[in-house]
C-alpha cells in the first residue's frame, strides 16, 4: 500500500526519528512466523508491517499516524519511554489473547489491502471504514462475539498508537445487522454440565498407578470442585514461571475443627486478576474424588519432578518430565 511521502516526517521542532528498540525474546523462544499457505490470506508486504509472530505484532507493526504521533513526543520523553508506554498497553491483556487479537489485527489489514485502502486511512480507521469491514467480513460467516473480538482487536492497535477510536453507534447497528444472518452451524451448543459422576467414570477408567493418569485426575478433580479454568493449571504452549504455577509452589495444608482436611496453594497469573493471581482452597471432599487425596497422589506419584518444572508435570521414561498440557 502506498504511503504518501509526507505522512512520515515528523513536526519540525523534531530531529531525531523514532526507533523502536528490539522487542525483549525469551532465551528458549524457538517460534518461527508463520506465513498463510495460500497466496489471498496474506497481506502485501510493508515496511512498516515486517513478518513476525503473531505475539509481536503490535509492537513492531507501525503506521503513519502512529509514526508521526511517537515523532511529536519524542521533543518531551526520550525513545524508551514511549517504547515503554506502548509495551505497557500491549500488555492490557494476556499472551494468549494478544496472539488472537493479532490473528484478527491480518484480517483488517488484508480486507484493506483488498480494497486498496490507502495506509494514512487505516489508521484512525473511520466509522465507515470499520463497520464495511464488519459488515462484509463478518455478515454470514461469524457471530456477533467474534465480530467485537475483530473490532476489540483493531481498537487495541489505535490505543497503542494513540489514534482516535470512531467505534461508535452505527458499529452497534451493523454488529446488531450481521447478528441476524449467523449461519446455524456457526453457532455451537453450550455443553451439559459436569457433574460428579463423570468424575467417577472418569476415575475408573484410569490407571492411578500411572503417573500421567494421576496428574490428569489431580487436575480433574480441582478443576470441577474449585471451578478453576484449565489454562491456568495446565501448560498451552511452553511454560512460563510468571504465568504458570510450579512444582515449588509452597502447598499449605490444614485441618479444620470438623476435621476435615485441606490445602491451598497460589496461582501467578488467572485471567480475572491478571499477574496479581489468585488462591486455589483445596478442600477434603471425602469421597474418592477427593481433591485433597487426587493431589497428594499425584505429588506421591511424581515425586522426582524438578521443582522448576510445571506443578503438574509427570515423570517420563527417561527420567525426565512432561508439562501436562
Amino acid at each position: 500500500m502506498p504511503v504518501p511521502p509526507h505522512s512520515l516526517h515528523a513536526p519540525a521542532r523534531v530531529t531525531t526519528p523514532f526507533i523502536p528498540p528490539p522487542l525483549p525474546l525469551s532465551r528458549a523462544h524457538t517460534c518461527q512466523p508463520f506465513l498463510a499457505s495460500k497466496a489471498q490470506d496474506r497481506i502485501l508486504p510493508y515496511p512498516l508491517c515486517p513478518h513476525v509472530i503473531t505475539g509481536h505484532r503490535f509492537l513492531t507493526w507501525l503506521s503513519p499516524f502512529g509514526i508521526l504521533s511517537m515523532n511529536s513526543k519524542l521533543a518531551t520523553f526520550p525513545g524508551h519511554v514511549i517504547a515503554c508506554r506502548r509495551l505497557i498497553i500491549s500488555q492490557s491483556v494476556n499472551k494468549e489473547m494478544l496472539s488472537n487479537y493479532s490473528a484478527r489485527l491480518i484480517c483488517f489489514t488484508r480486507f484493506c489491502d483488498n480494497f486498496s485502502i490507502p495506509e494514512a486511512s487505516c489508521m484512525p480507521a473511520s466509522e465507515a471504514l470499520l463497520t464495511t469491514f464488519i459488515t462484509h467480513q463478518g455478515a454470514g460467516s461469524v457471530g456477533p462475539g467474534a465480530l467485537k473480538s475483530w473490532l476489540l482487536s483493531i481498537e487495541l492497535w489505535h490505543n497503542i498508537n494513540r489514534a482516535p477510536w470512531h467505534g461508535a453507534t452505527l458499529i452497534h447497528h451493523a454488529i446488531s445487522g450481521v447478528a441476524k444472518n449467523v449461519p446455524i452451524p456457526s453457532s455451537v451448543l453450550k455443553c451439559e454440565p459436569v457433574i460428579l459422576q463423570h468424575l467417577q467414570t472418569l476415575r475408573r477408567c484410569l490407571d492411578l498407578s500411572n503417573v500421567f493418569d494421576a496428574a490428569v485426575f489431580a487436575v480433574a478433580c480441582i478443576v470441577f470442585w474449585c471451578c478453576c479454568r484449565l489454562g491456568e493449571l495446565v501448560v498451552d504452549i511452553k511454560f512460563e514461571p510468571t504465568c504458570h504455577v510450579a512444582h515449588s509452589v509452597v502447598i499449605a495444608c490444614g485441618t479444620a475443627s470438623n476435621n476435615i482436611h485441606s490445602a491451598n496453594f497460589h496461582l501467578p497469573s488467572t485471567k480475572m486478576k491478571g499477574v496479581k493471581g489468585d488462591d486455589v482452597n483445596v478442600s477434603d471432599s471425602t469421597c474418592p474424588c477427593s481433591m485433597v487425596t487426587t493431589l497428594d497422589h499425584h505429588l506421591l506419584a511424581n515425586a522426582q519432578v524438578l521443582p522448576e518444572a510445571p506443578l503438574f508435570a509427570f515423570e517420563m521414561a527417561d527420567g525426565s518430565w512432561g508439562p501436562l498440557k
